[in-house]
């Protein structure tokens, strides 16, 4: 029940969005990452992601979505299914914090979303919500990025960062 009454709230938020503008990526100060954990490789290649933004002198801040209960202590912000309620309330303070936050860029670094995630991101006030293209997920971007299979985790990510850097 917990999952399609996120999968309704979601679908409502989208049809409440408003415009948004890109701003450059110049001028963009406060970059989110947003994405599923537990992949030590995909982790490695976020946290490389996390440092080519920080290099450009943006502040990033990341949320990490976990698909198991939390048996292992995580130093992320993270969260789970159960960081919801019943009835698609947030109880979690880091899902609360990040998506308070007016990001200019919103990267969610997943090929297969879940409700979730999705409700971060059409709750998030991201300038540019920016995500690897899947069918039926389009409404949930502003710019995606096309998934190349001989591409690893990292060189798509450093793709996604390259397009991103050529926006403006």
């Amino acid at each position: 029940m917990r999952k399609a009454v996120i999968n309704f709230k979601n679908r409502a938020q989208l049809k409440k969005e408003k415009s948004r503008q890109n701003l450059g990526y110049k001028n963009a100060k406060l970059v989110g990452i947003l994405f599923i954990g537990g992949n030590p490789e995909k982790d490695a290649a976020v946290f490389s992601l996390k440092t080519a933004l920080e290099a450009d002198g943006k502040v990033v801040k990341l949320l990490q979505f976990q698909k198991i209960d939390k048996t292992q202590e995580v130093s992320l912000p993270s969260f789970d299914e159960k960081s919801f309620g019943l009835f698609g309330q947030v109880q979690s303070s880091d899902v609360k914090e990040f998506c308070a936050e007016k990001f200019s860029y919103l990267f969610h670094l997943d090929i297969n979303s879940n409700p979730y995630t999705n409700f971060v991101l059409v709750n998030c006030e991201a300038e540019c919500r920016i995500g690897i293209h899947t069918l039926g997920n389009e409404s949930y971007y502003d710019f995606m990025i096309k998934e190349e299979k001989n591409l690893n985790q990292q060189e798509l990510f450093k793709k996604m960062l390259e397009y991103t850097k050529i926006l403006a």
